[in-house]
């Protein structure tokens, strides 16, 4: 049986709002979260520690009694994908008998978040992760294995099939901005300021209902003589998207690895403080991306650049991530 745990949910619908709302507001002071990050968290500090240590112990409890309800007499697996998770993860994992923990680091550099005693393996996506990794924790196993990306972008349809799929025009110059939960205000601005300037721009708005309607509303007032945007909800054929655009303008992620799968060019937009600053910079060491920051005028000048004078990238061989990863699941067991 495989159970997926919210663990902010389980902090108590006062607390994890309390949470939700200290970390957000955090992220709104960029200059605040990295005095935090790069003074604190990736050093280890005691702060650091300290405000770690007091949500992941009453997660931790509120996760045991869960478990015990339902793992009697089974081993159990426990995987962290993100840092405060490999926190409670270590907690269990010590506390649980049978259990094994794995934490996944699913950014480019690790930090002191990310590690913690009593995890049986760690698994990183590159040297980088690896080596901060061992700052932390010197006598760990670590195993690197491949970005998790799905099979089908791998093969995607040409560009002419999917903007035929799309109904967006040949000639079109398409731009597919997909910025996550973290930017919502700006990407409306960037698609904003790119339409007028006569960019098809599609942008994937995920679960965020008051992105979606504001771009809705967006689309509705443009002129017609201005280029076009097309919001999209939720969707599973991100792939289409990708392959019929000329650059993606996104933040560091799964969009951005899936984008090289392809084999299409990126703007990478540094907004994301912290941990995201590292990853901007691994990102731009990949190759086929530049980076701007929120401002509409600079994006779209160096969407501009991008399509008029950048070569697209090869697309990514195609790799088995899965066998990465059920071989480092076998090893933790044995």
């Amino acid at each position: 049986m495989v159970e997926i745990v919210d663990c902010m949910k389980l902090l108590g619908r006062l607390n994890g709002r309390i949470g939700t709302r200290a970390f957000k507001s955090l992220m709104a002071l960029p200059p605040l979260y990295d005095a935090l990050h790069f003074s604190h968290i990736r050093q280890g500090t005691r702060l650091a520690r300290t405000m770690e240590g007091q949500g992941a112990s009453r997660i931790a409890k509120n996760l045991a009694n869960h478990l015990n309800d339902r793992t009697s007499g089974h081993s159990t697996l426990l995987l962290s994908v993100f840092p405060l998770g490999a926190q409670v993860v270590s907690r269990l994992n010590r506390n649980l008998p049978g259990s094994k923990a794995i934490s996944i680091c699913t950014d480019w550099s690790s930090h002191s978040m990310w590690v913690a005693p009593g995890i049986d393996l760690y698994l990183v996506n590159s040297v980088l992760a690896e080596s901060t990794t061992l700052r932390f924790a010197p006598d760990a196993k670590i195993l690197r294995v491949p970005i998790p990306i799905r099979r089908q972008f791998f093969n995607p349809p040409s560009r002419h099939e999917s903007r035929h799929a799309l109904g967006i025009p040949e000639d079109a110059n398409h731009v597919l901005l997909a910025t996550g939960a973290w930017a919502s205000a700006k990407s409306v601005h960037i698609a904003e300021h790119l339409a007028q300037e006569g960019f098809v721009v599609s942008v994937l708005t995920g679960m965020n209902r008051s992105l979606l309607v504001a771009l809705e509303k967006l689309s509705a007032n443009l002129k017609m003589s201005s280029g076009e945007i097309r919001p999209y909800p939720f969707i599973d054929n991100v792939e289409v998207q990708l392959a019929s655009c000329d650059l993606v303008i996104t933040t560091p992620g799964i969009v951005s690895s899936e984008a090289r799968a392809v084999g299409r060019r990126q703007l990478i937009l540094d907004i994301v403080p912290g941990h995201g600053r590292e990853n901007v910079i691994a990102e731009l060491l990949q190759g086929g991306t530049l980076v701007s920051g929120p401002d509409p005028q600079s994006a779209t000048a160096l969407t501009k650049r991008i399509i008029q004078s950048m070569a697209e990238p090869q697309p990514c061989k195609a790799h088995d991530w899965e066998v990465g990863f059920l071989n480092a699941i076998e090893s933790v067991q044995q």
